[in-house]
């Protein structure tokens, strides 16, 4: 219930900071069209997240359908973030676009390289990388194990996904078990892909050298930052 309520209020603080736009001089219509991106992206993100959490309980997610869901989830507000500073910065339809899409794969990318270090710090000390695969989160490389796996492998991945609850004692197998069938490599692949489409997406923004320079120092910024989960 408090996170219920804490998310409510930084949406109002976000929107309530937008319309504060109108006093440092940005005119009406820019303003509203701000506003208009934030609200857009957090029903996204609303809806991704309710996939999220409806996949828990599901052994039947494609690497389309988590895509998508990741797209909702994370993409959706960083491709708002990337927006706003394209809008506010007097930048043309065109170019809020490619840089909506280069936030979006951001977003993406981050979520996935999460998901990654999360599997391999699965007996660690991260209590969250336990807690998601306890929870039965279906991060990219499960999703991908499932896709990969024979109907023995299926079955093997069942017995643990089909259990009322997971114990701690089971998760080395089931991330060990999740890299045999290759969930983890494959996730590193699409991996490569977003990134593959985060940078054209950022060369078709039309901003000078200086300024793709910094965004991609911010996307590596963040690869790092996963890495360092």
């Amino acid at each position: 219930a408090q996170a219920i309520n804490t998310g409510d209020g930084m949406h109002a603080m976000a929107r309530l900071s937008l319309f504060r736009l109108l006093d440092r001089g940005v005119n009406s219509e820019t303003a509203f069209k701000a506003v208009q991106l934030l609200d857009e992206a957090s029903l996204l993100a609303c809806e991704g997240r309710f996939i999220d959490l409806q996949a828990q309980e599901r052994v039947d997610m494609t690497s389309t359908a988590y895509l998508k869901m990741a797209w909702d989830k994370e993409g959706a507000l960083y491709g708002c973030a990337a927006g706003l500073g394209g809008l506010i910065a007097g930048a043309d339809p065109e170019q809020i676009n490619a840089l909506r899409l280069f936030g979006s794969h951001l977003g993406t990318i981050f979520l996935i390289g999460k998901e990654l270090c999360q599997l391999d710090a699965v007996g660690s000390l991260s209590k969250k990388a336990d807690e998601d695969l306890m929870n039965k989160k279906k991060s990219l490389p499960v999703v991908m194990a499932f896709e990969n796996a024979t109907a023995s492998g299926r079955r093997k991945l069942g017995d643990y996904y089909f259990k009322r609850v997971l114990e701690p004692d089971d998760l080395p197998g089931l991330a060990e078990l999740v890299n045999e069938l290759g969930g983890t490599d494959s996730a590193r692949a699409v991996l490569e892909t977003e990134k593959s489409s985060a940078f054209a997406a950022l060369e078709s923004t039309g901003l000078n050298s200086e300024g793709k320079a910094l965004l991609a120092e911010y996307m590596s910024l963040m690869m790092e930052s996963t890495s360092a989960d």
